[in-house]
């Protein structure tokens, strides 16, 4: 299980759609404990209900935090470490991050849209046979529809044939 998912989004004080908005600014935002909830993705993974990062720590380029996801009854959590940097992309940089857990599992997800007002954005990443995987991540466990966010995670997955999983947050603490 490794859908770090989120990470990564969340709610920064910025009224306007900034594409340099990065992973750096999202943590630093998140109190300890937060959680940024998966609510959509482009591969089965571990579970599909109750899906959700827990920020343990954030300093400068360093993000740990739990992956977390229904297991039976339980949730599971699965500690994870990630390094932040920048990949130049075409139209300029984007925030990176490569993310380990201690299960040995190791993925390194772009952040290529985050809304501020929806509170929501697209992380992508290349599963072990090189296809592009998709993930949408908002701090709201459930009720958005996520206008934006959907429209950036369709655009960045269209030349994919994907079945879309949507995960289960309703009776998630």
């Amino acid at each position: 299980m490794n859908r770090f998912a989120v990470v990564c989004i969340l709610v920064l004080a910025r009224a306007d759609y900034s594409p340099a908005i990065t992973f750096e600014e999202i943590f630093s935002a998140l109190k300890t404990h937060e959680k940024i909830w998966v609510h959509r993705r482009s591969f089965l993974g571990e579970s599909l209900k109750c899906n959700y990062n827990e920020k343990l720590l954030f300093t400068e380029s360093h993000y740990v935090f739990n992956e977390c996801y229904k297991s039976g009854n339980e949730i599971a959590k699965v500690a994870a470490h990630g390094k932040i940097y920048k990949v130049k992309r075409s139209g300029g940089f984007k925030s990176a991050m490569n993310v380990s857990t201690i299960q040995g599992s190791f993925r390194t997800y772009i952040l290529q849209f985050w809304d501020p007002r929806e509170l929501c954005g697209v992380l992508t990443f290349r599963n072990s046979s090189g296809r592009k995987e998709c993930e949408l991540h908002s701090r709201a466990r459930v009720g958005r529809h996520f206008k934006n966010c959907m429209g950036q995670y369709t655009s960045h997955c269209k030349n994919e044939k994907y079945v879309e999983y949507v995960i289960d947050n309703v009776n998630c603490k």
